[in-house]
């Protein structure tokens, strides 16, 4: 065999390369395959129940048991409570124009309060609330909640002066993102003199929810659904986080129309305060919000009496919430008058 035949009838270099890389590849992929069955038997026997969607008991430990017929899921994956939403930063929203049980129902807008008109009165000057199931109150009756137990010191003040409506928009399981988007997306339809922004320790975390989150999102693989998370955790890290981000786009929106913001601030029910909440307020305060710390909520010797669990205040809860939030507005002069009394008010970006 000639010296040039013997070169053209070896295997090139090259085809040994490919050969390599695609058994390599194989290799890879077949690898991932197993880890990624692993932790699909790991997550499956780990969460026996983790198929089943959530089924509303959690918000129902204090409410009459009709409640949880309210989180029974349809062929489409809603409830009579909560529906799909059409904007996927919101994930999920109430049911509009139902009626859960006898204190609680939704208007035809898709929030816990009265009908009102988008277009609002010129005579009136109107709060919204923005938050979850804190502000939302599943344990309360409407009229019980501290949107609308404000709305009613407001009512009930003497003298002359503009109407008060105070909208209750909170939403239960949303955490600062989902709130930032019903402001921007929803709420500013009802034009806003003052918003009130509700927070809560877990605003900065996603599918802190009670399974709502997980229910709308879920795929067929509990291992798919468990990466995604963790990628979309690691990706909303790596941009800030959720609640600064949220907040600051709520503070240039809200700039943007003219609406003076205040932040509610509830505390864990703890007895000693949160480093991080009030490292929350001087954010707040540093982003132009006018702050309403409610650790007056912790001071009671039973904190039974103010929290009906770690974090969900109870009737005389929201009432003194309802009167704490009035005091400070008052003091900030954000409530569309002179401040009442003789001070001279608190300038907004402060720690009331």
């Amino acid at each position: 065999m000639s010296e040039h035949e013997q070169q053209t009838s070896r295997p090139g270099p090259g085809r040994g390369c490919f050969r390599a890389l695609f058994s390599g590849m194989g290799l890879s992929a077949l690898s991932v395959a197993l880890v990624f069955l692993l932790l699909e038997g790991v997550l499956r026997m780990s969460q026996p129940h983790g198929d089943r969607p959530f089924d509303g008991t959690v918000y129902a430990v204090h409410a009459p048991p009709e409640l949880i017929s309210a989180f029974t899921w349809d062929g489409q994956g809603n409830s009579l409570a909560h529906v799909r939403s059409s904007n996927p930063v919101l994930v999920y929203e109430m049911r509009p124009g139902v009626r859960l049980n006898d204190f609680i129902s939704i208007n035809s807008h898709g929030f816990r309060d009265g009908e009102y008109a988008q277009e609002k009165p010129a005579d009136v000057f109107r709060i919204c609330v923005i938050g979850d199931s804190v502000t939302f109150g599943w344990w309360q009756r409407l009229e019980e909640t501290y949107p609308k137990v404000l709305e009613g010191l407001l009512a009930a003040r003497a003298g002359k002066g503009p109407r008060y409506e105070v909208l209750n928009m909170g939403v239960g399981g949303y955490n600062a993102e989902q709130e930032a988007e019903l402001f921007a997306s929803r709420v500013l339809r009802f034009q806003p003199d003052l918003l009130l922004v509700q927070y809560c320790e877990n605003d900065h975390m996603i599918g802190q929810d009670a399974g709502l989150w997980r229910h709308f999102t879920r795929s067929g693989s509990r291992a798919w659904d468990w990466i995604s998370l963790r990628a979309l955790q690691i990706r909303k890290m790596a941009a800030g986080g959720i609640l600064r981000p949220a907040y600051e786009r709520i503070a240039r929106v809200a700039g943007e129309h003219g609406i003076p913001v205040a932040a509610v601030i509830f505390h864990p029910c703890e007895p000693r305060r949160s480093g991080a909440v009030t490292r929350v307020a001087e954010m707040c305060a540093g982003l132009g919000f006018t702050v309403v710390d409610l650790w007056l909520l912790n001071e009671r010797p039973d904190l039974k009496e103010t929290f009906a669990d770690f974090i969900h205040p109870t009737v005389l809860g929201h009432r003194i919430a309802a009167e704490e939030i009035l005091r400070r507005l008052d003091e900030s002069g954000l409530l569309g008058g002179p401040p009442a009394g003789d001070s001279g008010g608190a300038p907004a970006g402060s720690v009331l």
